[in-house]
This record gives structure tokens, sequence and C-alpha cells, in this order.
């Protein structure tokens, strides 16, 4: 498999492509409704404005966007959804290609890419005309072009070609955000020390970034705020337990942040039973509202990467470039984060955005044990 040509590559990987999202539609089907909706309208609000209803929609533009092309080129929904399935394709063979780099052998590269096609709750996204296939397609990408910068310096065309990438995420999903911190952190080893100051610059845009999106977000969504989730005593996002309002010590400070930090601080005790649930239904991702069927497929899959992540953990370390391991560990720091201090995703969504890194590591921890078998039998022969 080894000796296949980059053309016979891109091709079997176009077809295991294929073969999967037939799969997944025999399956599940496509979906145009529920979430859909919202960015279908604004998408005509668009054609018609030339500009969007909410500041907020921008931070899940790259879909409104394609579903305002396909409008106006009269290519309908299914059109909108082709175009956003072609771009999933693209981001696959462009990983892929990173992975075969990063490996300098294409069978790890397709196993990342085979655990990812095959695993359905993830995959299944690019049936749905929701943002989620554009920011998984652009989580692909990033990590690809990290992957790329292995052993490479750090030039201003890569600066570049990295805070365009960065862009895209963002205005994919706010979430995307989240994202600009590990990345930097990925940047600072491949500075120098006068460099560094600068990524301690980056770092402070990054901040103020991250204000802004976090105020037009949730000052702009009528139906959502930093602190409903904790106010209500959600473990997942839009399903209310409880009206604890009466009982919590808040403000009414016009900044997000602030109305979280508050809360956080006068209201520790309650905080940390709701981060403790909600951190547990992120990283064991089974719900009492899927079928048994559907928890045990999930519980196979985290078994084999949280597995693979003990098992292998000091041969991962060693085989990723720091500057990687640093951007990993941040990434998922970040959205454990996110998800204590709000809620998390009715489908998992959130933690099927890191998916990729899990996969990855996944087959870095078997294929370095393949590798140290292999290399042993032949040392012995």
């Amino acid at each position: 498999m080894h000796k296949f040509t980059t053309r016979k590559e891109y091709l079997i990987i176009s077809l295991l492509w294929l073969f999967f999202q037939t799969l997944w539609y025999f399956y599940l089907g496509v979906e145009f409704g529920l979430e859909s909706l919202k960015y279908i309208r604004e998408a005509q609000y668009f054609i018609e404005h030339h500009h969007f209803s909410q500041s907020r929609y921008l931070f899940y533009g790259t879909t409104i966007f394609i579903i305002a092309f396909a409008n106006t080129l009269h290519l309908g929904l299914y059109g909108a959804l082709l175009i956003i399935m072609a771009i999933n394709l693209a981001c696959y063979i462009f990983f892929f290609k990173a992975l075969k780099g990063f490996f300098e052998n294409n069978i790890p590269a397709f196993l990342v890419v085979v655990l990812l096609m095959s695993f359905w709750p993830y995959q299944s996204w690019s049936l749905y005309l929701f943002t989620e296939c554009m920011f998984f397609s652009m989580v692909l990408l990033l990590f690809g072009y990290l992957l790329k910068m292995k052993g490479k310096a750090l030039t201003s065309q890569v600066s570049l070609t990295m805070a365009f990438i960065l862009f895209l995420l963002i205005i994919s999903r706010p979430l995307g955000i989240l994202f600009v911190l590990p990345t930097l952190l990925f940047l600072f080893f491949k500075l120098s020390r006068r460099q560094r100051f600068y990524f301690l610059v980056s770092g402070g845009i990054f901040l103020i970034l991250l204000n802004f999106v976090m105020q037009v977000v949730f000052t702009t969504t009528p139906d959502w705020n930093m602190t409903r989730a904790l106010t209500e005593d959600s473990f997942i996002c839009d399903m209310p337990r409880a009206d604890a309002k009466s009982q919590l010590d808040l403000t009414n400070h016009p900044n997000q942040f602030y109305q979280l930090f508050y809360y956080v601080t006068h209201n520790f005790s309650h905080f940390t039973g709701l981060a403790i649930t909600r951190l547990k239904y992120f990283f064991l991702m089974v719900r009492d509202y899927y079928s048994t069927f559907h928890n045990l497929y999930l519980i196979v899959y985290l078994v084999l990467f949280y597995g693979s992540l003990v098992i292998g953990g000091r041969r991962i370390i060693k085989a990723l470039p720091k500057g990687l391991n640093w951007f990993f560990a941040s990434s998922i720091i970040l959205f454990a984060s996110a998800i204590a201090l709000q809620c998390d995703d009715y489908h998992n969504r959130f933690f099927l955005t890191l998916t990729p890194f899990f996969a990855f590591t996944t087959v870095i921890c078997w294929w370095e044990t393949f590798k140290k078998v292999s290399f042993s039998k032949r040392h012995k022969d």
C-alpha cells in the first residue's frame, strides 16, 4: 500500500469518503430542518439585504454564505449541501497528505482517516445543513496545517496562512475562538527569544478578540446568555432541570465574562457541582436518551481513544513535537473548561470537535508499538 502513487491515494480517500457518506446517508438521511432552518432563513435575509439580521450570524458565516451562494445560482439546499460535502472531502485529502508527511508512511495516515469516517456521530454531520460540517472541516484544515509544520521554520507566509485558517474557523462557529490560544502555544515553540515578545502581544489580542466574540454572540442571542445554563442547573444545553436563579448571587453587569466570573466566585459550591457532572457528560459522551446500541458504540470508540492514551501516553508525547503536545493539551483543557462553565451539547458536538486529535493519538500509539515489534523481529532474524 505504501507504494501507491499520490493520485491513487487520493482516489482511495475519495472512495472511502463516498462509501461512508453513502452508508450514513442510507442510515440517517439528510437534514434540512431543525437548526438548519435559521441558517436557511439568514441566507435568504443576506441575499435580500446584503448584511446579517444580527451580528452573531457572522460567526456562522461560512455555512450561511454557501447557502446564499447556492440559492443565488438556483442550486437549492441540495446544491449547498453538496458544496459543503465537497469542501469536507477536500479537507480530508489535505489532512491525509499532512498525516502521510508526518508519519512518512501512508498506512497510519489511512488508519486515522478511516477511524474518523467510520465514526458516524462525527462524520454524519456532513449530511446536515448545520454549521458543524464546515466547522469540523476547518478543524481538519488547521490540524493538517500544523502537522505540515513539522521540522519547518515559522515564516510570515506561514503566519498569515494560519491566521486565515483561524479566521475561517471563527466564522464557521464561535467555538473556533478556542483554537486561537492553542495555535499560539504551538507557534511559541517555533519562535526565537526575541520573537516571543510577539507571542505576548498576540495573547493580549486573543483575550480582546475572545471578549468581543462572546459579547456579540451572547448579547444578540434572544434565548441565551452566559449565565442561563447556570441558573437553570443545566448539564445539557437547552435541558433545564430547575430554576435556581432565586438561590444564586448574580450580577446584571453588561459584560458577559464579568457575569460569569461573579457567579463562580460567589456561588462556588453550586458551580463545582454542575461542572463535575458536565465534564462527566463531556468526556463519557453516553446519554440516557440514546439507545443502548448508540451508547455501546460510543463506549467502544472511547475505550479505544482513552485506552490508547493510557497505554501509549509516553510514546505519543515523544513522537510529537513539543508545540503539538501543547496544542492538543490546551485545546482539550479549553473545551473542557468551556463545558464546565456553560453546558454540554445534546449530541456531543463539543467533544466531536476534538475527535481528529484522539483518532491521531490512537494511531500513533499502535503504530509506534507496531514499529517496535517489527524492528525487534527483524533484529532477531
